[in-house]
């Protein structure tokens, strides 16, 4: 074993970078542990990863395109764009509290692992980050399904999707990490976290 690091390596986001590049398995892993517990017991399962953004999209659609008759900018058939421009919205709305309201209890409840063995604390809360992309990624073909139904093609500024999802992966992860370490010493944040998000 070497010498513990120095506050300096706690806080260099390059030696972070390194640390969660060399446990890329065991994040695999738990992210895999995570996602599968999402549905266990559940009757349908897997299933249910899917069919939750198809009843989604088919009841907003339902509201606004057919309640609302929302519309963009006047036009009739735009009136289920109106209802995927929302689903696109939730996608990336739902993300974040999805990969941030389990993580006041994550390190508490893997006290075995924390305490026992040498374990690197940091990927624990990247498990429910995880678990929530591979939901996110369904939901993202199942909205370039629809757009691709509604409007009659794949949309030219999908090249931007990076451009929202790096900012927002590292805002949850970010967000995550500190909600971690408070919810070890302040129980009561997974109330409030879980609450508010």
């Amino acid at each position: 074993m070497g010498a513990p690091p120095s506050r300096r390596e706690l806080l260099d986001p390059a030696v972070l970078a390194r640390n969660l590049w060399s446990n890329r398995a065991l994040i695999g892993q738990f992210v895999r542990r995570e996602f599968l517990a999402r549905n266990r017991g559940s009757a349908l399962g897997f299933v249910w990863t899917i069919l939750h953004p198809l009843l989604m999209l088919a009841v907003y659609t339902f509201v606004f395109a057919i309640i609302w008759n929302a519309r963009w900018g006047g036009a009739q058939e735009s009136q289920g764009l109106f209802a995927v421009s929302v689903f696109c919205g939730l996608i990336v709305w739902k993300a974040f509290p999805a990969g941030v309201g389990g993580a006041p209890s994550v390190v508490v409840s893997n006290a075995n692992l924390v305490k026992k063995v040498i374990f690197p604390i940091e990927i624990l809360p990247l498990t429910a980050i995880g678990s929530s992309v591979i939901v996110s990624c369904v939901s993202l073909a199942i909205l370039l399904a629809a757009n691709g139904f509604v409007s009659g093609g794949v949309s030219t500024t999908l090249w931007a999707l990076p451009v929202v999802l790096v900012p927002l992966l590292a805002l949850t992860s970010g967000v995550s990490w500190l909600v971690a370490s408070l919810g070890v010493f302040l129980r009561d944040l997974r109330q409030l976290v879980a609450g508010r998000l």
